[in-house]
């Protein structure tokens, strides 16, 4: 018989069973699959138990590397080639036969087998291909991908019945592994290629520019015998002169990874007009040359600058011309050049500038030798571009005040070197710190300052323009004693390596109104029917000549038969402080004296004068 305390603890034992009962059947750790989760149910609580691991929804593609025997490796060679293979399951996680895995390597000099780079999956889902070790060592990456299927691919080819994939995705997996491709011996080398050089026109040493370079780098490339690039392997370089200090670094080099090796030509100090860089690897007979190089062009240099205009008596004084920077060949503007070459007569490098001044009139500011335009989009220097080596013109106009006596003084000038004489024939000027020797002389060594010569007296006077850093206030900075340029020999250190050189010329503004000045030659002349000339002079208001162009044409009933009657006005060009007039270093103005014949009774010739742009002037001159 249960006593009391036995009842008591009985009872407790049967309600844990009962709750535990309750418990299991709400999901607390067991029961079927019909527990549904309360969403009032007490969180700390068992709540229902999983059903399994749902399935993957995206395919994989993993790799590894074997040897031809199935052991894991990580590194291959030219004779121990490696196998890559590929396992490819689709979305449910089972292999995946019959995909299509594609290869490929970042050595450029390695491959595969088969070349296509290409294999199929087998029925257990991986793709197998031979990877080949190239001519350089270190480490790369081989990548595979797939492309993507739908789910429900059949697969019919495998043992085992009919497979049906799930879905494949497109996706890439990569596998690291390292080249040990020691140096080919040398009969296994094919050849060496001349890639290319940065330049093939290098600037004399000193004196690069806008667009001009002192060296020039050369490129090879070495080839085995299958055309592969081949790394590692060493390279000479020879030069085939060295004439003015001509240099080549470094003379012998390694290639690269990808088998090509670089040299480095220096300029010297004389023009070089054929420079070849032979390229030959050792103890094989192999070689090849570059193209051809050209050393050339320095600073312009004082002796060696000119100044020219298309037309010095231009029709300006009535008419203002089209404004520049074109020369437009318009009767009243001038084109102005100026012409520039280094202290081996050669031109200076492209994109030299000039600069340009006029007393009056217009004239574009500037102009660029050759053609090389050196601003940034959507700016400009205002600097017209001639197109021509170590040349450039601008355009000069009339406009504005007209200049005394039909004169300006137009002025071009630029940086460049003072001349030197070469004593020893080394292209350089040598121990030329002073004017003491014979290569550099205070004839040669020049003030830092020029001067626009308005007034034409050979001095600067105030009111005119002083380019230089005049220190003493009158435009006349004494000569440093020194030879400035870059061709000194040693460099001297507080030279400058240029300074400012100018030419100058006087342009006239020709009146388009002729004044024509011609005496009766045939008063009191003796016998009649004899013949003699008729002198006339013809000129503008400011007894210049007429603008060059203009015609002169006599006719009339006294005109000697077979008399010339046709003339053209000349183009004067003049220096700065040259006039025209008879004297020792006056320029002439052309006059005419036409044939005619005095016949005692009263006659005449008619002139006739037309300038560029189209002013008449007429006179007739009686004779008798």
């Amino acid at each position: 018989m249960a006593t009391v305390a036995q009842l008591g603890s009985r009872l407790k034992w049967f309600a844990v069973v009962t709750a535990l009962a309750i418990l299991s059947g709400c999901g607390g750790g067991g029961g079927d699959n019909t527990c549904v989760p309360d969403p009032n149910r007490n969180p700390l609580l068992p709540g229902c138990g999983t059903t399994g691991t749902p399935p993957t929804t995206q395919s994989s593609i993993t790799l590894a590397l074997t040897d031809a025997s199935g052991n894991p490796i990580t590194t291959i060679s030219p004779a121990s080639p490696g196998i890559v293979q590929a396992l490819v399951k689709d979305a449910n996680g089972k292999p995946a036969p019959n995909i299509a895995v594609t290869f490929k390597t970042s050595d450029i000099t390695g491959g595969f087998n088969p070349a296509s780079g290409t294999a199929l999956t087998d029925c257990n889902g991986v793709a197998r291909i031979t990877v080949l070790a190239g001519t350089a060592a270190g480490a790369f990456t081989v990548t595979a991908s797939i492309l993507g299927t739908p789910s429900g691919t059949v697969i019919s080819t495998c043992p085992g019945g009919t497979i049906v994939l799930g879905t494949i995705t497109a996706g890439t997996a990569n596998l690291g592994y390292t080249v040990n491709a020691p140096n080919l011996p040398a009969s296994a080398l094919g050849s060496i290629k001349f890639v290319g050089a940065d330049t093939t026109n290098i600037a004399l040493k000193g004196t690069g520019g806008i667009g001009r370079q002192e060296f020039s780098i050369l490129t090879f490339q070495v080839f085995d015998q299958t055309g592969h690039p081949v790394p590692g392997t060493q390279v000479n370089f020879t030069l085939n002169t060295t004439v003015g200090g001509l240099s080549l670094v470094p003379q012998t080099a390694l290639t690269d990874g990808s088998g090509k090796v670089s040299t480095v030509v220096s300029a010297g100090t004389v023009p070089t007009p054929f420079v070849i860089v032979t390229a030959s690897i050792p103890n094989t007979g192999i070689t090849t040359v570059s193209s051809v190089l050209v050393v050339s062009t320095g600073l312009p240099v004082n002796a060696r600058i000119s100044i020219s205009m298309s037309i010095g008596n231009f029709e300006g004084w009535e008419f203002d011309g089209p404004a520049g920077p074109a020369c437009t060949g318009s009767p009243s503007q001038t084109c102005v050049t100026m012409s520039t070459a280094d202290h081996f007569g050669n031109p200076p490098p492209d994109g030299s500038a000039v600069s340009f001044t006029a007393a009056y009139g217009g004239i574009s500011a500037s102009c660029l030798t050759g053609a090389i335009v050196a601003t940034p989009p959507g700016q400009t220097t205002n600097s017209a571009v001639s197109g021509v080596s170590g040349a450039c013109s601008v355009a000069y106009w009339s406009l504005g005040n007209r200049p005394p006596g039909g004169r300006s003084v137009v002025m071009g000038y630029l940086r460049g070197e003072e001349d030197f004489f070469d004593a020893n024939g080394n292209n350089v000027c040598d121990n030329c710190s002073n004017t003491f020797g014979s290569e550099f002389t205070p004839v040669q060594d020049l003030s830092p300052d020029i001067f626009r010569d308005d007034n034409e007296t050979g001095r600067w006077d105030p009111g005119e323009p002083c380019i230089g850093p005049n220190n003493n206030g009158l435009c006349s900075t004494p000569p440093d004693g020194l030879y400035n340029g870059v061709l000194a020999n040693p460099k001297i250190p507080n030279a400058q390596q240029t300074t400012y050189l100018g030419r100058s010329y006087v342009a006239i503004w020709s009146g388009s109104h002729a004044i024509i000045t011609a005496a009766n030659a045939c008063a009191n002349f003796s016998p009649a029917g004899g013949t003699t000339s008729v002198h006339v002079r013809i000129v503008d208001l400011n007894g210049n000549p007429m603008p060059a162009g203009t015609t002169v044409v006599f006719t009339g009933p006294a005109i000697a038969p077979g008399a010339l009657t046709s003339f053209v006005v000349s183009n004067y060009v003049l220096s700065v402080g040259q006039h025209f007039g008879t004297g020792p270093n006056d320029v002439v103005i052309e006059e005419y004296d036409v044939p005619v014949v005095c016949s005692g009774t009263s006659s005449f010739i008619n002139v006739v004068v037309t300038t560029p742009r189209g002013v008449i002037t007429r006179l007739t001159i009686p004779l008798g």
